[in-house]
């Protein structure tokens, strides 16, 4: 049963890949309930149906548009598989439990949020609405037993997104964007855990930053989107939030 239950979640986490990556293109150009069928960038021909099948459709068409013969973005097949493994490995971290679902939700949200600020450095408020409503959800759940107490998510609010936001202030170089998301995600996921993921997000944004300038040649000025940096943290987290957090407290506990 265990078997067929992750296999599901893979399915579902390809499914919702592929709604994922048809977003990102639209809510930035104010498409997301246009009715026509997904297209070609370049010549806005519609895709074929072999197209939408989960990562074997980019490679059925050759990676390329089948009227115009552009090159199409491996991003699809790439969103696709990061979302369905992730899926998965939450089913084996949390089993059937009621966190599941939010979970996914918020897994399926990053992603989104990640490829649309990589795309134009903006992460729309849309989204982290929908992190924030999951979180005043799980903020109430605290009241009859969810999760960790009502404080801590309170806390999580502004753990980090205020000390962002005062950085920010007085010295710039940190979206709105980015201090958004952290509120909600540390509404969300409680303050032990947001510091974890703010922890991991800025590591792994200041090793991009640092392999951007090395490979690309990238000035000290050039603006490297946090948000998918964060995002990456945040996913990190739910896997891995409440070993670090065991380690630490035993690390400082009194024998």
């Amino acid at each position: 049963m265990p078997a067929l239950y992750a296999i599901l979640f893979l399915l579902l986490g390809l499914c919702c890949g592929t709604v994922v990556d048809i977003l990102a293109y639209r809510i930035p150009r104010k498409k997301i309930f246009e009715k026509k069928v997904p297209y070609c960038p370049h010549c806005l021909t519609s895709h074929p149906p072999k197209y939408f099948i989960p990562i074997l459709g980019y490679f059925l068409c050759k990676g390329r548009c089948e009227s115009c013969s552009e090159r199409l973005s491996p991003r699809k097949p790439i969103v696709e598989t990061i979302i369905a493994l992730v899926f998965m490995g939450l089913y084996f971290a949390y089993g059937l439990t009621w966190y599941l679902i939010p979970a996914f939700l918020l897994v399926a949200v990053l992603v989104l949020i990640s490829c649309i600020d990589t795309d134009i450095m903006e992460i729309p408020n849309g989204l982290v609405l929908i992190i924030l409503v999951e979180g005043i959800i799980t903020f109430i759940a605290s009241f009859f037993g969810f999760g960790f107490k009502w404080y801590d998510y309170l806390i999580g609010a502004v753990a980090t997104s205020v000390p962002l936001f005062l950085i920010a202030l007085f010295s710039g170089g940190i979206g709105g964007g980015d201090i958004k998301l952290l509120f909600a995600v540390g509404l969300f996921l409680g303050w032990q855990n947001v510091l974890v993921a703010t922890v991991f997000g800025t590591v792994i944004g200041a090793i991009v930053g640092i392999v951007g300038i090395i490979v690309k040649g990238k000035g000290a000025k050039s603006k490297i989107p946090l948000g998918p940096s964060l995002a990456l943290g945040i996913i990190i987290t739910l896997f891995t939030g409440d070993y670090i957090i065991k380690a630490v407290v035993d690390l400082f506990a009194v024998a």
